[in-house]
């Protein structure tokens, strides 16, 4: 693929962050402005995003491959969670919630996708998207219920069970093992609402970053410990075990290189709507999509060599 892809792509996000943040700091967009754009991404955009994304079609030959990614996949979420049973002990409890939530979800779904089909022009996307269904579960119910706690157990899996994106995930496993697919003019419409959900999580990301006074601190010690969490110790077990295994190929290839993510924008997306820390979750999405600008063509080098 190319590093230049992979820049392209962050410099795009990059360009609709800063929009947020200068308009926000000009006052064009009025301080309720994250409130509305969380409501519209986690309620709309990103459940049209989630179900285009189940809309595949994967060759016979490919499909003991999707089996062997999707295993490697949910193995990954088992490993994120036992990283968050040890890694944050020492956090703040209102910053472990938001540390916890990206070391289970990284921005797989979008820039995970694009450096996927770059690596892989074939079969890459599909792939991606085939191997992200864990991720996608684990993201609307486990990792969900991190910013959404309930009285009890009942409420707590009511609230996760019917939230938009988990219902967005139940039908598209429908569409995915049914071969069912939408008329073309639905199915382009849903295309082009999900599309927004990532320019429009990065304008609410500047919209926040717009509020934080001093940006230094972006660099702290969380920041940089779940940094190096999320891109360099998950998918270095991730790819150890392939190698263990002799898993290779796209398979290989396609595992570690979405493990190697970095946050995904929702953290700061569920921190604004759940009135959580924000500006710590702001401070993770920022930090390590910039220093994924280095540690991602290192791990495709490694993958491609």
């Amino acid at each position: 693929m190319g590093f230049e892809l992979l820049l392209k792509f962050q410099a795009v996000t990059f360009i609709a962050l800063a929009f947020g943040l200068v308009f926000r700091r000009l006052g064009l967009l009025p301080a309720k402005t994250a409130d509305v754009l969380g409501d519209l991404i986690i309620n709309l955009a990103l459940p049209c995003s989630i179900l285009t994304s189940f809309m595949v079609k994967p060759d016979s030959s490919l499909l003991r491959q999707f089996v062997i990614a999707v295993f490697i996949a949910a193995l990954t979420q088992v490993l994120a969670a036992v990283v968050n049973r040890f890694a944050y002990q020492y956090a703040e409890p209102e910053h472990q919630k938001n540390l916890k939530y990206p070391t289970y979800v990284s921005n797989s779904g979008f820039l995970g996708t694009v450096i996927a089909g770059g690596m892989y022009p074939e079969h890459g996307v599909m792939m991606a998207a085939i191997t992200t269904i864990p991720l996608r579960i684990v993201m609307w119910s486990v990792a969900l219920s991190l910013f959404t706690p309930a009285k009890n157990p009942r409420e707590a899996i009511t609230r996760v069970a019917l939230h938009p994106c988990m219902i967005a995930v139940y039908l598209g496993l429908i569409l995915l093992f049914s071969g069912y697919h939408p008329p073309d003019l639905i199915n382009e419409a849903l295309n082009s609402i999900g599309k927004t959900a990532t320019p429009l999580s990065m304008i609410l990301v500047g919209c926040l970053v717009a509020e934080i006074s001093d940006l230094r601190t972006f660099f702290d010690r969380d920041v940089l410990w779940f940094s190096l969490i999320r891109l360099v110790l998950i998918p270095g077990l991730v790819y150890a075990g392939c190698k263990l295994f002799g898993v290779a190929g796209i398979t290989r290839g396609v595992s570690v290189i979405l493990a190697a993510m970095p946050a995904a924008v929702t953290t700061a997306v569920l921190a604004s709507k759940y009135k959580s820390d924000t500006a710590f979750a702001t401070k993770i999405v920022v930090t390590s999509t910039l220093l994924s600008l280095i540690s991602l063509p290192i791990w495709e080098l490694i993958l491609l060599r």
